[in-house]
Order: structure tokens, then C-alpha cells, then sequence
């Protein structure tokens, strides 16, 4: 995909004006770190005037809240999407008030990859609990290897967070915000077991 934003340039309605804006609610942030999405990004050097780029990983180019890991004089040029594996399970949740044309209180990206009813991958990013969307290492490698139990999904979720440390503001307490990122793992869990069920069926 290309495309252009930089750090005064951005339009949050855009896909990379959503990256740029930085902000640990933005909508299209978990799934593009559970993908591990790569970033391109150009600048001009003053001197020769010749175009510089480089590319960045997404999990490494939010350094704090509204802090970037891009230069005064570089734009976001492409935004290369890693495509999930046929077996990947992929799961985007957001969580607001109202249910269309909201602010974000919580949201969160889960992708498992399963092999002979095992976890083989698990790619976890969260918002809304940090000051960056942040992703779930010590969860991940929890869940590697472990069977697709629930027992092992509620343990995840209390794991979680552990891992997190949500904010109390306008948009909900921090005891809420715990209680989701616990919770989405179960929601995960049984709409996984229900979608399989529902093939079986079929």
C-alpha cells in the first residue's frame, strides 16, 4: 500500500494518518501489529537533495505516548501488510460506548496459529491499556505450545494483566479496562469453538 503522512501531515481518517496520529486507541493499530506490518519511510536530505529510505518495523516505531521513531523530515511512504496463513485465526475487537462512530475505550488484536491442536503462534496487541498499543510478549510465549483449552485462555487473560497498566479517564476505569483485556480471551476462545463446531456441522 502507498501512501504519505508525516509527523505534521496526518489525517486520522487515513490509514497511516491512524499510524502517525500515535494515539494507544487508534483503531487500525492492533491489527497491523499482529501482522507485523512494516513501515517505509522516505526523506529528503537537505544537501544533495536525494531521497533516503528505510523500513521499520511497526512494533518498533512508537517509542511512548505520541513519541515516533521517525525524523522531523521523513513521511510514511508504503505500509507493507503481511498476509495471515489460511490456518491463522485473526480476531479484531474494539470496545466504545456507542456502537458505530465512537472513540475507542479498549481494543485488541488476537492471532493464533494452530498444528495438530496446538498453539504454534500467538501474536496479542492491546489498546487502551498502555500508553501504546501494546503487544503481549510474556502472553505469547505463554501460549506457545499449549493446547486450544479454555482453562488455558482464562489463564492467559489473568497473565494479561500482568502485563498492562490501563488508566482510569472519560472513557472508563482502569478496573474496566483490566476486566476486558482479561476477559477478550475467553470471547476469543468460544467464538473459535463455536466456528469450529458450526463446520463440523456443516
Amino acid at each position: 500500500i502507498q501512501v504519505f503522512a508525516s509527523r505534521q501531515i496526518k489525517n486520522e481518517g487515513t490509514l497511516v494518518g491512524n499510524i502517525v496520529n500515535a494515539s494507544p486507541i487508534a483503531d487500525s493499530l492492533p491489527f497491523l501489529i499482529v501482522i507485523d506490518s512494516d513501515l517505509e519511510l522516505s526523506s529528503i536530505k537537505q544537501s544533495n537533495k536525494k531521497i533516503g529510505k528505510r523500513w521499520i518495523k511497526i512494533n518498533n516505531f512508537f517509542r511512548g505516548y505520541k513519541q515516533l521513531n521517525m525524523r522531523s523530515t521523513e513521511l510514511i511512504t508504503r505500509v507493507r501488510l503481511k498476509i495471515p496463513e489460511p490456518e491463522d485465526i485473526l480476531k479484531l475487537y474494539k470496545v466504545s460506548k456507542r456502537k458505530d462512530l465512537d472513540i475507542s475505550t479498549f481494543t485488541a488484536g488476537i492471532m493464533i496459529g494452530i498444528k495438530k491442536g496446538k498453539i504454534q503462534k500467538a501474536r496479542l496487541a492491546f489498546g487502551g491499556v498502555a500508553p501504546v498499543v501494546l503487544r503481549l510478549l510474556k502472553v505469547e510465549k505463554f501460549l506457545k505450545g499449549k493446547p486450544m483449552l479454555a482453562s488455558i485462555f482464562k489463564e492467559a487473560g489473568i497473565l494479561a494483566c500482568k502485563e498492562i497498566s490501563p488508566i482510569s479517564d472519560v472513557r472508563a476505569s482502569s478496573d474496566y479496562r483490566f476486566n476486558l483485556a482479561k476477559n477478550i480471551f475467553q470471547k476469543f476462545f468460544y467464538e473459535w469453538q463455536e466456528e469450529k463446531n458450526n463446520k463440523k456441522a456443516a
